[in-house]
């Protein structure tokens, strides 16, 4: 058995659980998810045919899908179990805009935990989990025409044994989508990049550590910028295996033009969610940042070889020896 879940759905500040049971029978996979949540109210619902795809995704990955031809033969034996009505099988209208990026990850997630008790060796750590979803858009100040861009952010991949986590792999489980070139970026839309770089200390400490997230750093330079956001795991970051660590949560903040720091647009905008919202308005000056999360460490982080441990700092994956073989966990916020 496993689970995972979302922290809210952007109305309501509350846990949305996905839950499975793996059963192996015969030749078949059997995953239940029949004890995940009802569906939500905001947009994290994931339809029957995406989940049904993290399913398959989820099995192949832990048995090597290297070795296995991907055609009809080798997804006919993974029945998937999801009741109308759930977060994993909605039924009209709920939303469902996050369900590849954000809620795929959630229920590959959940059933890595699953598979992980039988076959850990087979199975790594959690990635990140999010796309870090922004859309932003506008009327572009030069020439007077709508622009909008829908900016995905990568994340860190999970410690595996052998091997440490992929860093910034962008987006999640869900996506191949590539990081949009700084130049790019700032020569079609009215905001200038002030930082873009791998994030110290987000990937979670283990024998295999857990691969890195990304900061990024937006100033506005038009009047005006509205901008959307959909992801999780602000609370607490992807959990690790075997003795690993969590990865650092993932993080979007605001400055505006006259503050001195960063804060959550909950704190101010007065959203329901940090990191779940529509439409906010920002001016010339403004400051966007954000934290994609770190992927979870795999093993025990004080048999981390000495040599990687010297190469992450002199890289500056890690700004000290002590992150590596941390373990302090953050404290989990009980579902209401």
């Amino acid at each position: 058995e496993g689970e995972d879940y979302f922290e809210d759905d952007g109305v309501e500040r509350r846990n949305y659980h996905f839950r499975c049971k793996v059963h192996v029978r015969d030749d078949n996979v059997v995953v239940d998810l029949s004890g995940s949540d009802p569906q939500a109210r905001g947009p994290i619902n994931v339809t029957y045919v995406a989940t049904s795809a993290a399913c398959c995704a989820a099995v192949l990955q832990a048995i090597g899908a290297r070795d296995v031809p991907i055609n009809k033969g080798s997804f006919t034996p993974i029945k998937v179990v999801a009741p109308p009505g759930t977060v994993a099988n909605p039924v009209f209208p709920a939303p469902s805009v996050a369900g590849n990026t954000e809620g795929q990850p959630r229920i590959i997630a959940t059933i890595s935990r699953a598979l992980a008790k039988a076959i850990p060796d087979r199975v790594g750590a959690s990635e990140g989990g999010t796309a870090s979803n922004i859309l932003m858009g506008g009327v572009h100040p030069d020439t007077g025409e709508f622009w909008t861009h829908y900016e995905l952010d990568g994340c860190g991949w999970g410690g595996r044994l052998g091997s440490d986590g992929n860093n910034a792999q962008c987006a999640a489980h869900a996506s191949t989508v590539r990081a949009t070139p700084i130049e790019v970026f700032e020569s079609r839309f009215p905001l200038r990049v002030e930082r873009y770089a791998l994030r110290p200390d987000s990937g979670g400490p283990g024998k295999w550590r857990g691969g890195l997230g990304i900061i990024r750093e937006l100033v506005v330079t038009a009047d005006a910028v509205i901008v959307s956001a959909l992801t999780d795991r602000t609370e607490e970051g992807a959990w690790g295996l075997r003795g690993g660590k969590r990865g650092a949560p993932v993080g979007i903040y605001v400055k505006r033009k006259a503050d001195k720091a960063f804060r959550t647009f909950t704190d101010v905008f007065g959203t329901v969610s940090p990191t779940k919202f529509v439409n906010i308005r920002l001016v010339r000056g403004d400051r966007l940042l954000v934290h994609s999360p770190g992927g979870g460490g795999y093993g025990d982080p004080k048999r981390r070889d000495q040599k990687a441990i010297e190469a992450d700092l002199a890289d500056g994956f890690v700004t000290n020896a002590s992150r590596q073989i941390a373990t302090a966990t953050k404290t989990r916020r009980r579902s209401t």
